[in-house]
């Protein structure tokens, strides 16, 4: 057994580590069509609502020289994810 995997007709890898056709369609899967990747605008009320994989994310916003930072997980029990913004140089 080696990286590539107990079953080698499983591995993502050739032993020359080149991806196979298999491993293609699992990064495009994960990195491409899995993803959740996005830059938007919010509305006035400071608000945006989009779909998203369950998973751990990083959220930022700013608006003027306010910015904010977030992490947290979307799963089932996720409503709402809140980005406290701060004036530059000051913690929460």
């Amino acid at each position: 057994m080696g990286l590539l995997g107990w079953r080698p007709t499983g591995a993502y890898y050739d032993e020359d580590w080149t991806l196979r056709p298999h491993g293609e369609v699992f990064m495009d899967l994960v990195f491409e069509q899995w993803w959740t990747e996005e830059s938007v605008e919010t509305g006035h009320d400071g608000r945006y609502a989009t779909r998203a994989f369950k998973g751990d994310y990083t959220i930022s916003a700013e608006k003027g020289a306010l910015s904010g930072e977030t992490t947290g997980a979307i799963n089932d029990e996720t409503d709402t994810v809140t980005v406290q913004l701060t004036p530059p140089g000051q913690d929460e």
